[in-house]
């Protein structure tokens, strides 16, 4: 008599419970299939993640499975969601549901894949290895013709930020004569097997057989995690795919991420080279500008903004961002002297708005003691470069959120979803690339080099304006210079000293109990913990250390109501 173990498809429940499999099932249930059984007086959608066929396993307690619905995950997905729900401290269910078709699928279409021969192809002999390899490019890397040398080795798994962008390459691929199903839409098809499967972040738990390679595009990208818990991130959970079916991982970005080089087995750059595939980049130094303080507008982009025949796309990023302070004396930003953030004036002094740590009110560069807050508006920046431009007030199109952009204005101005609304722009500014820098969160620095890729993959043949008041910044000498490992290992130096991921797990915790339930933990176990708006945050070892702390403390857990875990938050 067969048993199986079946997750049940219901919100909120975390249990697993065994159905005796009857006789007159038809067929019997394989790991991930969906069945229906009976559960607390109806009946239930479930997943089955174990099956036995133990003859001691008394089956007398048992009822039997009601129905056998179709097709889920397969069995090396099912055990990935599985492990993906302990590493992000959720719900087996939750990531099984990403797995899983929209639609019931009984029974999977034949293969498309176009067997091929074992390449030669001698650039591509370093990725030989079953490893995860992080392959650094530029924004216009030719990504299809990487793909099509991999896919002939195998069936590969294509991981994008965007469903935008994995249609784009859906597109191009077909074109080069290779089979290609997009996840979750051709779920079927994937699951059948296909040269190629593509998707957004939900792609890695596609069911894909023979799968010989993952490619993760822009890897930095903060669309790859999920917002929900569990907060898993597809980077980290490809790399673990990779590794349990032993084969390698191409971990792709033009600035790859410290997680991304601390989770790969090597780094290597681009095997098509570097010409043509960044624009020419301009930084600005906002200091030397006789109107610093006063206005965004400086005289460079007065310059560019008045040739009438260039469609120009001005980025100012205000919603969410910490104010500015900078030197009333010697125009410096000013800074925490310990984590280099952006601080805020205070009744007690300045106050690091990453780390919490205060200082005296003075400069750190000059010892003055009076500062100019620099509070920039996307709306009033379009007013200004309007009348500086000299062009018609038609020309002038400010991008909002919800309202469609009139794509025949020539001048653009809005906050960086304007980077992905405005069509072939020739140049794209960012007017104050400080408040990216210095935003209030540990990764500010990769997320303002995200907005750089983002940005020079849209001006195409065009210029990129960097408008700073740090251009001896790193992150904008390793793009001015194209030396992103310099830029790498000050980020790393930085994040390891202050014991920060990816050397540690820091897990937020919100809902009504959530600061009860991160106090509790942080006494009991010497935890570092701090405050971040309306949340708490806990710092652990490592991933390990985390889900046996919480393990551990289930039951302690358990009386705080509404505590909602998310573990390494994107932007925290």
């Amino acid at each position: 008599m067969q048993v199986v173990s079946v997750v049940p498809d219901v919100t909120g429940l975390d249990r697993i419970f065994d159905y005796e499999v009857p006789a007159d099932l038809g067929a019997s249930p394989r790991v991930g299939d969906l069945v229906r059984v009976p559960l607390h007086g109806r009946n239930v959608r479930g997943w089955v993640v174990s099956v036995s066929t133990d003859s001691a396993v008394d089956t007398s307690k048992l009822k039997p499975i009601v129905s056998l619905l179709g097709r889920g995950p397969s069995p090396e997905v099912v055990t990935l969601a599985e492990w993906t729900a302990q590493r992000w401290c959720g719900r087996w269910r939750s990531v099984l549901v990403t797995g899983t078709a929209s639609t019931l699928v009984r029974n999977l279409p034949a293969s498309r894949y176009t067997a091929k021969s074992t390449t030669t192809d001698t650039a591509l002999a370093i990725f030989d290895q079953p490893r995860s390899v992080v392959v650094r490019r530029g924004p216009r890397w030719d990504l299809t013709q990487f793909i099509r040398r991999i896919a002939s080795r195998g069936p590969v798994l294509v991981v994008t930020p965007t469903l935008g962008r994995a249609s784009a390459v859906r597109a191009a691929l077909r074109g080069n004569g290779l089979t290609v199903a997009v996840h979750p839409d051709e779920w079927p098809s994937v699951a059948g097997g296909v040269d190629v499967a593509v998707g957004a972040r939900s792609a890695v738990f596609a069911s894909v057989p023979g799968l010989s390679s993952v490619v993760v595009v822009d890897e930095h990208d903060d669309a790859l995690q999920e917002s929900r818990n569990p907060t898993w991130h597809a980077r980290d959970v490809a790399v673990e795919r990779a590794r349990r079916a032993e084969i390698p991982c191409f971990l792709l970005s033009p600035i790859p991420s410290v997680a991304a080089i601390e989770l790969a087995q090597g780094v290597v750059d681009s095997v098509e080279g570097e010409p043509g595939q960044w624009p020419a980049i301009e930084i600005v130094d906002r200091t030397s500008d006789e109107h610093w303080a006063d206005s965004l507008v400086s005289s460079r982009l007065v310059e560019m903004i008045r040739d009438s025949s260039k469609r120009v796309v001005v980025v100012l990023n205000v919603k969410g961002r910490s104010r500015l302070l900078a030197c009333a004396s010697c125009r410096s930003i000013a800074r925490c002297d310990k984590c280099g953030g952006a601080v805020q004036e205070h009744d007690r002094g300045l106050v690091c708005t990453r780390c919490s740590t205060t200082r005296p009110g003075v400069c750190l560069a000059c010892s003055s003691n009076t500062f100019r807050n620099l509070r920039p508006g996307v709306k009033r920046l379009g007013e200004d470069l309007l009348k500086a431009s000299g062009r018609a007030a038609s020309s002038l199109c400010v991008v909002e959120d919800g309202v469609e952009v009139e794509q025949r204005a020539s001048l653009f101005v809005g906050t960086e979803a304007a980077l992905h609304r405005v069509r072939r722009p020739d140049v794209v500014v960012f007017a104050d690339f400080d408040q990216e820098l210095f935003a209030p969160r540990f990764r500010a620095t990769e997320i303002a080099a995200g907005l750089i890729v983002a940005a020079a993959r849209q001006v195409d043949g065009g210029t990129l304006v960097i408008q700073t008041h740090v251009p001896e910044h790193h992150l904008l000498q390793a793009v001015r210079e194209r030396r992103f490992d310099a830029f790498a290992e000050i980020e790393s130096k930085a994040r390891r000293e202050l014991n920060l991921p990816p050397f540690s797990v820091v897990a937020s915790f919100g809902g009504a109990g959530g600061s009860e339930a991160a106090r509790l933990l942080s006494n009991k176990y010497d935890l570092a913990a701090w405050a971040n708006g309306e949340r708490a945050v806990v710092r652990f070892r490592d991933a390990n250390h985390m889900i046996s702390i919480l393990n551990n403390e289930h039951e302690e857990l358990s009386v705080f109501k509404d505590v909602r875990i998310h573990v390494d938050p994107p932007r925290l």
